[in-house]
């Protein structure tokens, strides 16, 4: 079935506190990071004869328009991967003043406080990831349910609602395992509160806000990367062969 002519990929920074879309101001290098480049926009793009061929069975208008399409989400994919480079380095440096914190903390805290610090925020992570993955997952099934066309086999919707059943369990019991992580960082918290300064605790809100919210936007790009890399997928194997050979050493300039 040929894809549908609508350019879906847009990426829009997350505003809900949730953790899956968590709410956090855009740093000031990605605000900086706003035009868009131009070496590749519509006007520049080919002809419709550029693309002619010679089986009479295909519209050029809509090979025109697909092929548009495909270098246009070409160039989108490219600026999420710029996007994903610049949260990659925010990353690092947040790391960065979470090794200074441990470093504060071990010598502040007991043998004991510091275990339970180190351990909450080495789990940090994993359950952070953990939520958005199955979150992705079963987003992905839902949306693979609703583009079913009315005439589809009954066992391919029979298998979607199974595993659409299954990830909503998983993602129940990561939700979980988040509320249970959120209590443990209110005990750690008060006994950070104990031992810190008011401002050495502020870099500690800090750092673990934005580590969650850093690991979420990472999520996204790379799930907008995939989608789009999917969208071209789709629309060149929708092309004749002869232009599907044109069009990769287009994607490839």
């Amino acid at each position: 079935m040929a894809p549908k002519l609508s350019c879906e990929l847009i990426y829009s920074r997350p505003s809900s506190p949730d953790i899956t879309s968590p709410q956090c101001e855009l740093p000031t290098r990605r605000r900086r990071y706003r035009k868009r480049k131009q070496t590749k926009s519509c006007e520049f793009l080919p002809t419709p004869t550029a693309f002619a061929t010679t089986n009479c069975n295909f519209d050029e208008d809509k090979i025109h328009a697909k092929i548009n399409m495909a270098l246009n989400l070409r160039l989108q994919t490219d600026e999420l991967k710029i996007l994903k480079d610049l949260v990659d380095i925010e990353m690092e440096q947040n790391e960065g003043l979470g090794n200074q914190l441990h470093n504060i903390v071990k010598k502040a805290c007991n043998e004991k406080e510091v275990e339970k610090y180190n351990t909450f925020v080495k789990d940090s992570d994993k359950v952070i990831n953990l939520l958005l993955s199955v979150s992705q997952r079963l987003s992905r099934v839902e949306n693979e349910i609703k583009k079913l066309p009315c005439d589809a086999e009954k066992e391919e919707l029979v298998s979607l609602c199974r595993k659409r059943r299954r990830l909503s369990g998983q993602y129940n019991d990561a939700k979980d395992l988040k509320e249970n992580h959120d209590r443990r960082q209110r005990t750690v918290s008060e006994i950070l509160t104990s031992c810190l300064t008011s401002k050495q605790y502020a870099n500690f809100e800090l750092y673990m806000k934005m580590k969650s919210a850093l690991i979420a936007e990472q999520r996204e790009l790379e799930e907008q990367c995939r989608r789009g890399e999917k969208q071209i997928e789709n629309l060149r194997d929708s092309l004749p062969e002869e232009l599907q050979i044109k069009l990769d050493k287009m994607l490839d300039e």
